[in-house]
């Protein structure tokens, strides 16, 4: 699942030119919930995760893009 793996990374305010990839703490986070509350086997575990994390940076993508796109269009009415 890595090879379609989405960013997601922050800037820290005081060091700007770095990048921090939170990618792994957040899929780390959901295994485990996933873990502590259903059990079952590790490997499921961490795909399902890795699959829930993707669905949700997916969701947030297309909402900012649909965001993008209606206020592109709400400027070419104020002309």
């Amino acid at each position: 699942m890595n090879a379609a793996r989405m960013q997601l990374s922050v800037r820290p305010l005081l060091d700007p030119k770095r990048t921090i990839d939170l990618h792994e703490v957040f899929v780390r986070a959901i295994e485990r919930e996933l873990e502590q509350r259903f059990s079952g086997n590790s490997v499921l575990n961490r795909l399902e995760a890795e699959a829930q994390l993707a669905a949700l940076l997916r969701t947030h993508r297309d909402s900012d893009e649909s965001s993008e796109t209606r206020e592109n269009r709400d400027d070419t009415y104020d002309k």
